[in-house]
């Protein structure tokens, strides 16, 4: 039997020195180093939200450059606030540890609405 060893390595976009502002409709962004676009898109990326249990990233999508791979992905469904992130990557059954945390700050903003002329 053939046994693989896959391994994962995370950059993420951001800095976790101070929570950066997200939206919903901003992506979360990252690097697979050393992925072609085939490996890093054919995975899928399980994020922790404040270290709670993994939901599975929706909506990925990945292109090459060089030798690595940048990667963009939806936001969970989160409430306004600030959170920490992190993110795994997983093929087959095997999962990366985590990587780096990232802190957000998600706000939602909303289209004002029912614009009129008041005297």
């Amino acid at each position: 039997m053939k046994r693989f060893l896959f391994i994962a390595s995370f950059v993420l976009v951001a800095s976790v020195a101070s929570a950066q502002p997200a939206t919903p409709q901003n992506h979360l962004g990252w690097t697979q180093v050393g992925q072609t676009q085939a490996v890093a898109q054919g995975a899928t990326y399980n994020i922790y939200v404040d270290a709670l249990p993994s939901s599975v990233m929706a909506g990925v999508t990945c292109v090459t450059s060089g030798s690595d791979s940048t990667c963009k992905g939806n936001w969970p469904a989160m409430t306004p606030g600030t959170h920490t992130v992190t993110l795994t990557q997983v093929i087959q059954t095997a999962e990366s540890t985590k990587s780096v945390p990232l802190s957000v700050t998600f706000v939602v903003v909303v289209t004002p609405t029912g614009l009129v002329v008041v005297p």
